[in-house]
C-alpha cells in the first residue's frame, strides 16, 4: 500500500468515526456528510474493501433516519454488492438485510421486507451468527 493510500484509508477511518458519534447524537445532516467524505477516500484507494460496504451501511442507516428511505435502499443495495464479494462478511450482510428489511416494512413494502429478513435469518442459521438480531428477525417475519 502506498503512502498516500494509507493517508486516505486513515482519514476516511477519522471521518467514519466521526460519522458514528454524530448519528449517536443525532446530528443526522453533519452524519452523513461525515461518511460521504469517508466513502469517498475509501473509494480513491481503488479497493473494494469491507470498510466502504461499512460506510454504505451506515449512509443507509442515516439516511433513513431522515427519510430518505429510497436514497437509503439504494445504499443497503450497494453495500450488500460488496459484501457478497467478500469471504467472512455474512454477519455484516446479514446486519445489512436487516436494515433492508426494515426501511422496506417503514414505506410498506411488506413482501420485500419479508424477503430481506428471510434472507438475513437464512444466513444467521447458516453460519450460526450468535446475535440477538437473529430473534429480531424471526419476529418481525412472523408479525408481517
Amino acid at each position: 500500500m502506498n503512502h498516500l493510500t494509507e493517508e486516505y484509508r486513515h482519514t476516511a477511518d477519522k471521518l467514519f468515526d466521526t460519522g458514528i458519534d454524530l448519528t449517536d447524537a443525532k446530528r443526522y445532516p453533519e452524519a452523513l456528510t461525515a461518511f460521504r467524505r469517508a466513502l469517498d477516500l475509501y473509494r480513491q484507494t481503488g479497493d473494494t474493501h469491507e470498510d466502504l460496504a461499512d460506510c454504505l451501511t451506515n449512509i443507509g442507516v442515516t439516511l433513513r433516519q431522515v427519510g430518505q428511505h429510497e436514497e437509503a435502499l439504494t445504499s443497503y443495495r450497494q453495500a450488500l454488492d460488496i459484501y457478497r464479494r467478500i469471504d467472512g462478511t455474512e454477519h455484516d450482510r446479514a446486519r445489512c438485510l436487516v436494515n433492508t428489511g426494515n426501511t422496506l416494512r417503514y414505506v410498506e413494502r411488506y413482501q420485500e421486507a419479508v424477503d430481506a429478513y428471510q434472507q438475513a435469518l437464512s444466513l444467521y442459521q447458516h453460519k450460526k451468527i450468535p446475535d440477538s438480531r437473529r430473534l429480531n428477525v424471526c419476529t418481525t417475519s412472523a408479525l408481517l
